[in-house]
């Protein structure tokens, strides 16, 4: 551990008189999950020798916290063993919309060794971004995110299945300033504390959608980027519920309105920081991703991705003119996740790049909540068709 970091770490402990730490990790879902620590179990236990441990189960589990089965890491079979929760202290931030808190992000190690869990998310991360630095290269990304806010608190969200929540805007407003002023008190809150946790933000716009928001962060490395997302949506729903508000990063939280994106800006640059596009503010923009997507494994897919065409010297091939919605000759991606999982599972890329242990894992996971949907859920549209009239 660098002394200077920790004792810079020390210093804002107390000088900002911190009593709680957040220790989190993502998790497959990009979560962050972990413990509040108090400060000074924070200096004596989680930065010492004892250390911060965490049930391996996380990486396992599904979005209620079940483990699923089919997983190598950790099962029944295995007892579930432990993970130390290693603090990175180059992700330490004070949390301005908490009281007396501070955060940082672990990464997961093995509980006998230095060793990090090779399937944690910020792990598959780390080791794409390991291969670019090995080549000379370094990818930076950042983040377009859209999201819903509702007027309507997460607990009468909740107790309504999330039916008939009331939007902060009552019509169309992309772009709209007027319309976003009403709701600027709150996003203008999220803007200044984001950027005083050191994730910083470029701007806001109301989007298309009743209620629905864009806030978009300014590009940084890959790790960094990815990190500040899952703190920004977690720290997002935190400040919502704080107002009595809602907040759903779900892609597509209803038919009758549209998704909500995660687009995605990469760059490649030097070793020495420069950049390697034909001008610093150029970047390839992925508008593929939903706003629901795992920062660190959309982040590890663009890195093995980008390395890919650049080892292979792959050609993108000429821009189509013209409008690519209604080219039906045009390929396409899977638009199922059924579909996605068959490709995933079968390319050699992913299970050359990331490892076959950790792409199996990966594989599982999709396969997991897709067994899930298949056999354990009905759905309103099945409801409403089929009640009465069959």
């Amino acid at each position: 551990m660098d002394e200077d970091q920790r004792a810079a770490v020390e210093k804002r402990l107390r000088d900002e008189e911190i009593e709680t730490v957040l220790c989190v990790v993502p998790d497959l879902w990009g979560r962050l999950m972990g413990k509040r620590v108090r400060t000074e179990s924070f200096l004596k236990t989680a930065l010492g020798p004892e250390g911060l441990h965490a049930s391996l189960y996380l990486f396992v589990v599904d979005i209620d916290m079940d483990p699923r089965p089919g997983y190598e890491v950790s099962n029944w079979r295995t007892g579930f063993s432990d993970f130390r929760m290693v603090p990175d202290l180059a992700t330490f931030r004070v949390v301005p919309w908490l009281n007396s808190t501070a955060l940082v992000i672990c990464d997961a190690c093995e509980e006998d060794s230095d060793h990090l869990v090779e399937v944690a998310p910020r792990t598959i991360l780390r080791r794409q971004a390991e291969r670019a630095g090995a080549a000379g290269l370094a990818v930076k990304t950042a983040a377009e995110l859209e999201f819903y806010l509702y007027r309507t608190p997460p607990e009468q969200a909740w107790a309504r299945r999330y039916l008939d929540l009331e939007p902060v805007a009552y019509y169309r407003a992309d772009y709209h300033i007027l319309a976003s002023t009403r709701n600027e008190s709150f996003i203008e809150a999220v803007r200044r504390q984001m950027n005083e946790a050191a994730v910083e933000v470029e701007f806001s716009k109301s989007e298309w959608g009743l209620g629905q928001q864009e806030i978009n962060l300014r590009y940084a490395g890959a790790l960094e980027m990815a990190d500040r997302h899952a703190l920004y949506k977690n720290g997002l729903k935190e400040m919502a519920q704080a107002t009595d508000m809602s907040v759903t990063f779900m892609a597509k939280p209803a038919m009758t309105d549209i998704g909500s994106s995660c687009h995605i800006h990469a760059s490649v640059w030097g070793a020495d920081g420069t950049a390697k596009m034909p001008d610093p503010a150029v970047r390839v923009e992925n508008r593929m991703p939903g706003a629901d997507v795992n920062p660190y494994l959309a982040g590890a897919a663009t890195v093995i991705a980008g390395l890919d065409g650049i080892e292979r010297q792959l050609d993108c091939g000429d821009p189509y003119d013209g409008d690519a919605y209604q080219a039906t000759h045009l390929p396409t991606i899977p638009t199922t996740l059924r579909d996605g999982l068959a490709l995933f599972a079968d390319s050699p890329l992913a299970a050359a790049a990331l490892g076959s242990a950790v792409h199996e894992h990966l594989v599982n996971f999709a396969r997991q909540e897709l067994e899930a949907f298949n056999h354990e859920c009905v759905t309103d549209w099945e409801r409403i068709r089929y009640f009465e009239r069959i």
